[in-house]
């Protein structure tokens, strides 16, 4: 079996599949969208990089939002 984790908080989500080895997606539309997106409200990969490493913490994927 294998697990993906969908989250958008960098401290909780991100941080506790880290935790368990678990592959996660970041998605940006959340709590941390501010420090992920770009000034043309865009996901700018070179800030998400930046918030995910002051955390130390990683993400093997992102996305803008999530739907369904």
């Amino acid at each position: 079996k294998r697990v993906l984790v969908v989250g958008d908080g960098l401290d909780t989500d991100i941080r506790g599949a880290n935790n368990q080895d678990y592959d996660v997606v970041f998605v940006a539309e959340g709590i941390f969208a501010e420090a992920s997106r770009g000034a043309d409200g865009r996901l700018s990969p070179i800030r998400l990089e930046t918030a995910l490493s002051e955390r130390g913490v990683h993400a093997q994927f992102a996305m803008e939002e999530l739907s369904w």
